[in-house]
């Protein structure tokens, strides 16, 4: 099968990478993969060149009516059986190239976001609905992403929606002994992987340090990111006296690194559309304190413990502190290596393809499941 994934960038983000999970194991069950990107960074051009992954790469950061015009051209010519489009400048773009075209597409969202963010809610609604009208199939990543897609009536409620998990990066070695506090170990070693923007929450985040630290006399956090909130942040941490315990690292090519060195994984957003970093931090056997969100229910199971309420810097400092007795820290670091198991990426390829072949010609959707049951 030739299939053709259209993203908006090929940086470091959750989308992207999850994409170069996807694209391998789809290669790995002998599929030819292509890429086009339409803008920004080839961060990731190394990661898709691993698996031979081809990247047209002529029509990124041009004007988006002569992406148009060459996006057509290039489906015209290739014959794609598969078009699988992600994030909505793509989706966009997929329309509007495809008019007047047979073509088989897929929309996979992945965000609890409105299409059209900044406009008018009956703009990003008439827009995401005659989008994903004519797609031949709508992939969510998750349950709280198609709920939001019913609920802000983005999508026709006729319209099925196909809910399929993000995948742990298989190339990574999953730790196999679970983190433990040796006797008078401090845990003091915090970090978090995030953009530096509203969504992420982090001013609860170093305030709780901040709550922590003036309990304790210990702790430390470490930001891994950017964004347009970096000096805003580093104000705020000013504020509460916590400048020097509060590192703002910026970006990192080597997530198990960042992991490895720290003690607990922090996650504060008010809301996310699946969080891929909670999996890979869960890779490294990491503790993770998280807000309680219907996406961190879905990733964690609603029955964690460490949960702590958004926008509540003290509630999350507990929740730290809890961290503190050995069994806990222990039990927490095994659990996430064993929630690993619902997330396997080889199931997730194997998942979307079969959404593909729902469509397409010959009944070859059948014969997978068969093979696949057998």
């Amino acid at each position: 099968m030739k299939i053709l994934h259209v993203i908006t960038t090929l940086e470091k983000g959750g989308a992207e990478k999850q994409l170069v999970i996807l694209s391998r194991n789809q290669a790995a069950q002998d599929h030819e993969i292509s890429v086009l990107p339409l803008k920004g960074n080839l961060e990731l051009d190394k990661d898709f060149s691993s698996f031979k992954a081809q990247i047209f790469d002529y029509i990124r950061n041009r004007n988006f009516f002569i992406q148009i015009l060459l996006f057509r051209k290039l489906v015209k010519q290739k014959r794609f059986d598969v078009i699988h489009l992600h994030l909505p400048r793509a989706e966009m773009l997929g329309v509007l190239a495809s008019l007047g075209l047979k073509i088989f597409a897929v929309s996979s969202r992945h965000n609890t976001e409105p299409f059209f963010p900044g406009s008018p809610r009956l703009v990003s609604t008439l827009l995401s609905r005659i989008v994903l009208i004519r797609q031949s199939s709508v992939i969510a990543i998750s349950n709280s992403v198609r709920t939001f897609l019913v609920s802000r009536q983005e999508i026709s409620k006729r319209q099925p929606i196909s809910v399929i998990y993000y995948g742990y990066d298989e190339t990574i070695i999953i730790s196999k002994q679970p983190r433990e506090l040796s006797d008078g170990e401090k845990l003091e070693k915090f970090v978090t992987l995030s953009r530096l923007a509203p969504q992420k929450d982090l001013k609860t985040m170093i305030h709780a340090l901040a709550i922590y630290r003036e309990k304790f006399g210990f702790g430390q956090l470490e930001v891994y990111g950017d964004g347009p909130l970096d000096e805003e942040l580093n104000t705020f941490a000013r504020s509460l006296g916590v400048t020097q315990y509060v590192v703002f690292c910026g970006r990192t090519s080597d997530v198990p690194k960042v992991m490895q060195k720290n003690q607990c994984f922090l996650l504060s957003s008010k809301y996310e559309g699946f969080g891929l970093v909670l999996l890979e931090a869960m890779q490294q056997g990491l503790p993770i304190i998280c807000t309680k969100i219907s996406t961190t229910e879905e990733v964690m199971g609603s029955g964690y413990g460490l949960f702590f309420e958004t926008a509540n810097p003290q509630d999350l400092a507990t929740k730290m502190e809890f961290l503190q007795q050995p069994r806990l820290y222990r039990d927490s670091s095994e659990y996430g290596i064993q929630r690993l198991s619902e997330f396997d990426p080889r199931k997730s390829a194997t998942k979307i393809l079969n959404v593909y072949d729902e469509f397409l010609e010959g009944g070859r959707g059948e014969n997978r499941a068969a093979k696949d049951r057998g």
